[in-house]
């Protein structure tokens, strides 16, 4: 409006001359009115993320520098360590996912950046959880291949396979995503009188996408608790079937929470949103440690373990370690690094079957049909 003002006076208009503003000029101020909120992502709550961040990693990098450190131990060497460090590195890139979420514009990070890091979420939690699972697989059917006597030597890219072709799936799924359509950052209005909004990675065409990739995820899970049922009665010198047990169901209580929380809250509360975030990104990223590795650092160093489950006694060496038994004597003086059959058979499920008794003493016998599972943790 014009700050041009007439009076009225002596029967004509007089014009009066302009008004300035406290800012120097003419044009009339905007009405004064609060900001609207945009429910940054409170500062304590981020701290708090980086806190339980640094707590996590301290735990990975503990347990997965011990199963360095002890690799020529017995107990470490019968787990297969290349596959403990691999668990290692998939709960390291799961826990990156607590980093790439705790921004928003409030940290001064812009809109570009804010989707970079919403991209990378998936990358980070996809690829560690298969390497996480796919490892725990590949390590319970290397030890039962063995104990079935059906190969003659089983050897890292036998029971790598299905890994291999699971995490490739994954990677092509999310290049094709992230280059087709990807994330980004959106800031969504929530209340149009008040202009309230709330910032969040927001994606397109997302179930098309999601939902392959979820399914990818889930099936490493599945094939290690098949696999962990399989070799239940190995010992856990070898096979962590309870500890999976464990893994798995607590996963899977902390989803049943979570992800509602996560649902509720998306567009309404980010200090609440993250705290959900937090919840599955630190529980998913320590508990394969807890359960895996943390046992064995116990076992290693403070329990005597006397159990009669398969592995636990007999004729046996995995990966260059014997355990509890006088190992048969090969040509040229050398230890065996096998199991033998008789190994298997020394605690079969089950008694009274005859004919498996008469096969043990025949090969404990003739010690023949070794199967060699030397790898390079030895």
């Amino acid at each position: 409006p014009s700050t041009t003002k007439e009076t009225y006076s002596s029967a004509r208009w007089q014009k009066r001359r302009d008004f300035y503003f406290a800012d120097g000029t003419t044009s009339p101020p905007l009405p004064l009115r609060r900001q609207p909120e945009q429910h940054h992502l409170n500062k304590g709550v981020r701290v708090t993320g980086f806190v339980l961040w640094g707590f996590s990693l301290l735990i990975i990098i503990t347990g997965t520098a011990w199963v360095h450190i002890f690799r020529k131990s017995s107990v470490v060497k019968a787990s297969q360590p290349t596959f403990l460090i691999v668990i290692g590195g998939g709960c390291m890139l799961m826990s990156g996912a607590i980093f790439t979420n705790a921004f928003d514009e409030g940290a001064g990070w812009t809109p570009g950046e804010l989707g970079n890091m919403c991209t990378a979420t998936p990358w980070l939690i996809v690829v560690g959880h298969i390497m996480v699972y796919s490892a725990l697989f590949a390590k319970l059917w290397r030890v039962n291949k063995v104990l079935q006597f059906r190969r003659n030597t089983v050897t890292f890219r036998q029971v790598l396979w299905p890994s291999a072709v699971l995490l490739a799936l994954a990677l092509s799924l999310l290049t094709v995503w992230t280059a087709l359509e990807g994330f980004h950052w959106q800031r969504l209005t929530i209340d149009h009188q008040t202009e309230e909004s709330i910032g969040k990675c927001k994606g397109v065409n997302t179930p098309a996408y999601f939902t392959p990739i979820f399914l990818l995820t889930i099936i490493p899970t599945l094939m290690t608790l098949w696999m962990s049922y399989q070799t239940r009665d190995i010992d856990s010198k070898y096979s962590e079937t309870n500890w999976i047990y464990l893994l798995i169901s607590s996963q899977v209580q902390v989803c049943v929470i979570s992800i509602p929380v996560l649902r509720i809250l998306e567009e309404s509360n980010p200090n609440g949103r993250y705290v959900g975030q937090l919840t599955l990104f630190v529980s998913f990223s320590i508990s394969p440690i807890i359960s895996i590795i943390w046992p064995k650092i116990w076992a290693s160093h403070f329990k005597k373990d006397h159990s009669n489950k398969r592995g636990s006694r007999g004729n046996a060496r995995i990966t260059g370690i014997s355990l509890k038994a006088t190992e048969p004597i090969v040509p040229g003086g050398q230890q065996s690094n096998s199991f033998t059959n008789a190994h298997r058979l020394s605690s079969f499920r089950g008694s009274g079957n005859m004919a498996h008794l008469q096969e043990t003493r025949q090969a404990e016998e003739a010690n023949q049909n070794t199967i060699d599972i030397t790898n390079a943790s030895s």
